[in-house]
């Protein structure tokens, strides 16, 4: 069976290749037939025109008959080839991009269509833009301009372009996965593409050309933490795009695109403009992570979707409230409410605060919740366990100051506290009374993270159970204390991590913790126990930066151990913090290939929060 797999794989990969090598022969051919004329600036004939007109329906029906191939295919091996394709422009992208990426601009075209600014000011922002077809004649004039730009390094800072190359130009390539029959598709590949080139408006204007088209179209992913320097990029334009011609969506990630506003969001529900069909009702999960949207006007949309599930935005509990508030007493299908508050703009905590009130609308408008990740003071924690579906919690214990949980954050543990597969914990100070309620009520905890500045001793000096029957589903510890690598833990108990995993088979466990505890006598009398045998990540490192060699007391000695006894490690680190001999630093990746061990080794500056 694995050999068929195999064979299948190289059969895939030998058709994506043949594919690509396709589109890059044919734009090599169209480059070179229209290079003289390109190149000669005298006025362009009628049969000129018609010739480029020619080409360019020759171009389309080209990349469909490519497409036309791919559909015959089954729907799996289709998926794999494309993605073969995927992974093939991917190192296209890698392998050019000392030279810059210039040449994947198709400088023989322009978007057949394009925005008339003096209508759309003439017009009030929720009016349909005037959209015109330019001649070909004006198409070809732009490519002459573009090309000879290109040619001579005018563009930003480039420096002159090849006119031919081995890969595809990005209009080719994009021909191949944004079509009408497409249902997934999935852009952010295109983040190695630079932007010194001016690509960026090429890529906007293929965005234009080839968002219409896929009617079918069910999910969408244009996510890019990277936007102001990396595509893709998208902006409200395309936001209207989408909205009006990708109807039936379900699944939409815009993230992170500080471009995207009111004037973009309208369009994925009903503009109240006659002149205007947009909407993507059907939508179940949403991402507008970090755009410039303002709860205010998600809520408005929100109110017109009510097949949502996902609402990826980080101030969804200020929605809820604001639905709420103004008598909008549908109930959501929402499970998941995020309200640490957006980076895009400056915070206001106070105002992000999980009060009663917001608990209150999503106890009416989201019973099915089961995710949460909220900013809260200690006394407001206990209202919680009204909402009784909820398995997931993070709970960020800043709301102006930084504080501490305390009783009613134990109340809610006692009450939901058995139902919670996860726990994440962001306060001031992490306590051993805080550790112990955790694992005496959280019996069926899977993941369990906890970021602290300091660590409070109790008051009562009682030690942690060694022998007990907690936490014996865990399989995710993070623990930090500390938010620098200066700072230094001087009461950290040695009770803490026997603790916390005796009975947890853990596959991933990440200290970041600066103090005289961990060495390695302390680290391999933990990594020695059974149940740790399983362990697939395990990072010991320093909060915040992690820049200063030789700041935690581990050695040779401990790194030696896990490389000959933990057989599932996957990943490790940071060794640049470890205590490690120059020479054996050096060394490393030969004994990790002398052991023939799949281990990714960590050894950089790294920030961990």
């Amino acid at each position: 069976m694995t050999q068929v797999l195999r064979l299948e794989d190289q059969v895939i990969k030998a058709v994506a290749r043949t594919i690509y090598e396709a589109l890059a022969r044919h734009d090599k051919r169209r480059h070179k037939k229209w290079e003289n004329l390109l190149d000669n600036f005298s006025p362009l004939t009628e049969e000129e025109i018609s010739d480029y007109e020619k080409s360019e329906r020759f171009f389309e029906c080209y990349t469909y008959e490519l497409n036309k191939q791919l559909e015959d295919l089954p729907y799996v091996p289709r998926s794999k080839t494309i993605q073969s394709i995927i992974d093939i422009f991917k190192k296209d992208l890698g392998r050019n991009c000392y030279e810059g990426h210039r040449h994947f601009v198709d400088t023989l075209w322009i978007p057949p269509s394009n925005i008339d600014k003096k209508s759309e000011k003439e017009n009030d922002e929720n009016s349909v833009r005037v959209v015109k077809r330019p001649s070909y004649a004006y198409m070809l004039e732009e490519s002459r301009s573009l090309l000879w730009s290109l040619q001579h390094g005018y563009l930003m800072n480039s420096t002159p372009v090849e006119k031919y190359s081995r890969s595809p130009s990005l209009r080719s390539f994009l021909a191949l996965i944004c079509k009408e029959s497409s249902v997934k598709v999935d852009l952010t590949f295109v983040k190695g593409l630079n932007l010194d080139s001016g690509i960026h408006r090429h890529f906007s204007h293929l965005l234009h050309y080839f968002l219409p088209k896929m009617i079918n179209l069910k999910e969408l992913n244009l996510a890019n933490q990277n936007y102001q320097t990396r595509l893709p990029q998208v902006t409200n334009d395309h936001m209207m795009l989408i909205g009006m011609h990708c109807r039936g969506l379900e699944v939409l990630d815009v993230s992170f695109h500080k471009t995207i506003s009111k004037e973009g969001l309208i369009y994925l529900g009903d503009t109240k403009d006659p002149n205007v069909r947009s909407g993507c009702f059907n939508l179940k999960k949403l991402l507008i992570f970090d755009t410039c949207c303002f709860e205010k006007d998600v809520a408005k949309l929100v109110f017109q979707l009510p097949d949502l599930e996902f609402l990826g935005y980080k101030e969804t509990g200020k929605v809820i409230k604001t639905l709420d508030k103004n008598m909008y007493s549908q109930r959501t299908k929402l499970t998941h409410v995020d309200n640490r508050g957006s980076k895009a703009r400056r915070l206001d905590y106070s105002a992000l605060r999980c009060k009663r009130v917001m608990i209150t609308a999503m106890v009416n408008l989201c019973p099915d919740v089961t995710n949460l990740k909220l900013r809260v003071a200690d006394d407001d924690v206990s209202g919680l366990a009204r909402l009784e579906k909820v398995t997931s919690v993070e709970l960020v214990f800043h709301t102006g100051t930084i504080t501490t949980p305390g009783p009613a954050t134990q109340i809610f543990l006692q009450a939901r506290g058995a139902y919670l597969d996860s726990l994440a914990i962001t306060c001031q100070n992490m306590t051993q009374l805080m550790l112990k309620s955790i694992a005496e009520n959280c019996t069926n905890l899977k993941m369990l993270w906890f970021r602290s500045n300091h660590f409070a001793p109790s008051a009562t000096q009682e030690n942690l159970p060694l022998d007990h029957s907690y936490l014996t589903k865990l399989h995710t510890l993070y623990l930090r204390i500390g938010n620098n690598e200066l700072y230094m833990v001087q009461n950290f108990p040695q009770d803490v991590l026997p603790f916390l995993i005796k009975n947890a088979p853990l596959q991933e466990l990440i200290l970041a913790i600066r103090s005289s505890v961990i060495n390695d006598t302390y680290i391999l009398d933990l990594l020695k126990k059974p149940n740790l045998a399983g362990l697939e990540k395990f990072l010991v490192v320093i909060p915040g930066m992690n820049s200063i060699m030789s700041t935690i007391s581990l050695t040779d000695k401990t790194l030696n151990f896990i490389l000959n006894n933990l057989r599932s490690l996957k990943k490790v680190g940071n060794l640049l913090s470890w205590s490690l001999p120059q020479e054996y630093r050096s060394e490393i990746d030969q004994k990790i290939r002398e052991k023939k061990l799949e281990i990714e080794v960590v050894n950089k500056k790294m920030t961990m929060r």
